[in-house]
């Protein structure tokens, strides 16, 4: 693997996005460091709805680690755009890692990744050794939520609540990382709820659950809240 990852910085105009910058960053802490630091100066207060970023040769680890350097100096809407094009840089884990039979459908998961909660994103987390593929909110470094998609056909799956029918269930985390509350529903529903959450303001893990409680008032969702 390379030792730098590369960074395009972008300002969405109503032509189109223009190129203010293009960043590489070694995989160091001192290089980390500088990098936010550069993405912290290189926007104003009045940009925070026009940032937009992309990663070039960056993984889930890089990703993690900008993100974490950015929540001592950097905004809400710099945090929220590296979270993002985090989120984009490091999808597809399912494809790699599942079989065809198992795997949440394209349409479903491109409503998923990337789509934010504050400055909470949704990003891959499927790994082989997971029961169904999966998805991390992420703040930072920081999991509040996952959510794993199981097919009809998975083998693995264990809710009663959704027979012959795929289902999405969903955990929610501490700052400890101990889980909290979970919840199975239907993949249509938890994209509504997904889409409802994105208020931008507030505290992401709050606003995902109180998201969820209402939209529970006119769908099928299971709660468990003593796990």
């Amino acid at each position: 693997m390379s030792n730098e990852f590369y960074v395009e910085c972008y300002l969405d105009e109503s032509s189109g996005p223009t190129k203010l910058a293009d960043l590489a960053c070694e995989r160091t802490a001192e290089g980390i460091q500088a990098l936010a630091k550069n993405l912290y100066q290189m926007y104003r207060q009045e940009d925070a709805d026009r940032i937009h970023l992309r990663l070039r040769g960056a993984d889930r680890s890089d990703a993690v680690d900008v993100a974490a350097s950015l929540r001592d100096i950097a905004g809400a809407a710099v945090r929220r755009a590296w979270a993002v094009a985090g989120a984009k840089a490091v999808s597809g884990g399912q494809v790699r890692e599942f079989n065809e039979e198992d795997r949440a459908p394209s349409s479903w998961v491109s409503g998923v990744e990337g789509a934010t909660v504050g400055t909470a994103v949704w990003q891959d987390a499927s790994w082989g050794n997971n029961a169904a593929p999966s998805w991390e909110l992420l703040d930072g470094d920081v999991v509040l939520a996952e959510a794993f998609y199981y097919t009809a056909d998975n083998g693995e799956r264990l809710s009663e609540n959704f027979p012959g029918e795929p289902y999405v269930s969903v955990v929610m985390f501490d700052e400890d990382d101990n889980p909290i509350v979970s919840f199975e529903t239907s993949p249509d529903d938890f994209l509504s709820i997904v889409r409802l959450a994105d208020s931008g303001a507030g505290d992401p893990a709050k606003a995902l659950t109180l998201t969820a409680e209402q939209v529970s008032q006119g769908v099928h969702i299971y709660w468990d809240r003593d796990i």
